[in-house]
């Protein structure tokens, strides 16, 4: 029975793919640190352009990225298409993947909500010190802990605003009630947008 979903599994990345992705050939686009065919189909939603409305992973951090995925899998943390395309990884397919988003390169910011000069006048009072507790001095993420700056403000957004509304769990205070109104959350998560 576990043979058959293994063989499942591949037509399943290709159906998403196909629906959801913005995949770019080879000759188009040759990827800096070339990987597996399942980290090529995680950068085709993911995009290793940076065009993609998905969060980026390139060069996120390895022991987040292990554990989200393992958490898509286990059902302890919900997205579609995620939920779909990680039923029936192992633990050592999700640390290759991971081990190989880690290894790439962060792509360069390119802000695709509009330019950050409102977004970041907005975020004056806005104490940052409390996401750089966590997520580093410069929100750049440590082990076990995602890198906040450069990534892209929609899927923050979305993430700040689930993390507010207690659908996604977030350890500490920030999960404990709403801390910033709807535009606030908009400018920041433009602002750690623009951050390097």
């Amino acid at each position: 029975m576990a043979a058959s979903h293994v063989h499942r599994r591949p037509w399943l990345l290709l159906l998403v793919v196909g629906l959801f992705g913005s995949a770019v050939s080879a000759d188009e686009h040759e990827p800096a640190n070339p990987g597996s065919a399942d980290t090529e189909a995680c950068l085709s939603c993911h995009g290793s352009d940076g065009s993609s409305l998905a969060p980026i992973l390139e060069g996120q951090d390895e022991a987040y990225l292990n554990q989200q995925i393992a958490r898509f899998r286990d059902h302890a943390r919900q997205s579609f298409p995620m939920d779909a395309l990680t039923q029936g990884l192992d633990d050592k397919t999700i640390a290759t993947l991971s081990r190989e988003l880690a290894s790439r390169r962060w792509p360069s910011p390119r802000s695709e909500s509009g330019p950050a000069e409102p977004a970041v006048a907005a975020t004056d009072d806005i104490d940052l010190s409390v996401c750089a507790e966590c997520h580093g001095k410069r929100l750049m993420g440590r082990s076990g802990i995602p890198r906040l700056a450069g990534q892209r403000s929609p899927y923050l957004m979305q993430q700040l605003e689930a993390i507010a509304d207690e659908r996604r769990p977030h350890p500490g205070d920030v999960g404990k009630s709403p801390p910033w109104s709807r535009s606030q959350t908009r400018a920041l998560a433009q602002a750690l947008e623009m951050e390097l």
